[in-house]
């Protein structure tokens, strides 16, 4: 009896089977937007019938099955894991290759490496393509450019060929229209505002002005910009295009609290936070590391919009002058009107530079598992050298 009845329950264990895949194949072959249900039951039913699966495909996403202990029919979800993605920054900068850290991300299984053939996300500075090859790129890689740079420098000249047409997938800059957005920062409230003795600290400063500078030759022409406003204000000029020094490099800013940020801090009264380049949303260090507690307040000009991107009252915006001199003897009276100064530096550090609170290494690793977006620039050049997003100057 008992062996009949075990004959008897293996045969309708057998016939289930048989009836769950006649069920799939038929629904295949009618319905292909079955294909990702079958799939899973495809995987349920060789979990029972003790057949060994390597790999499953749900979606974008590409998944390894350990190796059963036993032919239990419940497939153990934490035998599923998602492969490890692989990132390769191509072409890095001077200062090295980024290093991502994925741990404690809502997609963490990605990792560095630098073998080309294994790589599943290509970052390519766009900015250092002179003498670079690009290697073989394997079905499927996602190629990222990055730069931090104007997209009018003439460097991106190398993107103006057809390795690059119809190629990028995902951009990193800048620009708020990037894939990624990557700004030198943003300016944020501080919780408290900091209790400073300002009648001290104004009473310190020495000077008026200060310009820390190593590219003497520039787009954005504010070398004769300068020029123009020496001789109604007192300006001294750091660096390779002045003949005053301070730091590593004679104007070396850093982002931290080095000799020429103490400086500035003690002695000046204003800095010239000038751009190379005057371009939509290029707001550099320049401007921010004015932000990092120091008692100076920055002069800008560039070609974002600081007066939409930044609280008013906060620095001295160029545009509002119609002429280098104007801008000049305004700041020469500023300087010397105590109670003005005081109460624009006050509220200037009531701010602090920051960057998003958004992790890049997170974004990365989730965007490179899930495929999203799934895109490709048609001309990666033409992208970023479109009319209005650079100009030249109209100051002077």
């Amino acid at each position: 009896m008992a062996i009949r009845l075990r004959f008897k329950i293996g045969l309708i264990f057998v016939v289930y089977v048989l009836n769950i895949q006649l069920f799939v194949y038929m629904g295949r072959r009618w319905n292909p937007s079955l294909e990702a249900k079958s799939r899973a039951v495809t995987v349920r039913e060789n979990q029972v019938l003790g057949t060994r699966i390597r790999k499953i495909e749900r979606g974008n996403v590409t998944f390894t099955l350990s190796k059963r202990a036993n032919t239990s029919s419940t497939l153990n979800s934490a035998a599923l894991t998602p492969r490890v993605l692989k990132f390769m920054d191509l072409n890095p900068r001077p200062n090295g290759p980024f290093i991502f850290n994925f741990d404690g991300c809502e997609f963490s299984r990605c990792a560095m490496t630098s073998r080309p053939e294994e790589v599943d996300v290509m970052m390519i500075n766009g900015a250092k393509m002179k003498d670079v090859t690009l290697p073989p790129r394997p079905a499927g890689q996602i190629w990222l450019l990055y730069s931090k740079e104007p997209v009018n420098d003439g460097r991106f000249l190398h993107l103006k060929n057809a390795n690059f047409y119809k190629k990028v997938n995902w951009t990193r800059t800048y620009r708020k229209g990037s894939t990624f957005w990557s700004p030198y920062g943003i300016l944020v409230e501080k919780s408290k505002p900091p209790a400073k003795d300002y009648g001290t600290i104004y009473q310190r400063k020495k000077y008026d002005v200060a310009w820390f500078v190593g590219h003497c030759q520039t787009r954005s022409n504010r070398e004769a910009y300068v020029g123009r406003m020496m001789p109604h204000v007192d300006i001294h000029i750091y660096g390779a295009c002045g003949n005053r020094s301070c730091g590593s490099r004679g104007y070396a800013m850093g982002g931290l609290k080095d000799a020429c940020l103490g400086l500035l801090s003690k002695s000046y009264k204003f800095y010239l936070s000038f751009e190379n380049s005057l371009c939509s949303e290029y707001v550099t260090e320049k401007f921010f590391n004015m932000f990092d507690d120091i008692d100076v307040v920055p002069v800008v000009r560039g070609g974002a919009d600081y007066d939409g991107l930044f609280p008013k009252g906060t620095f001295i915006n160029s545009k509002h002058f119609d002429s280098p001199e104007s801008l000049a003897k305004h700041l020469h009276r500023l300087s010397r009107d105590k109670e003005a100064y005081i109460s624009l530096l006050s509220k200037k550090n009531r701010y602090k530079a920051t960057f998003p609170n958004v992790s890049l290494a997170c974004q990365l690793c989730k965007a490179a598992h899930t495929r999203s977006p799934s895109q490709v620039y048609d001309d990666i050049y033409a992208w970023l050298t479109a009319p209005g997003n650079c100009h030249d100057p109209n100051d002077l």
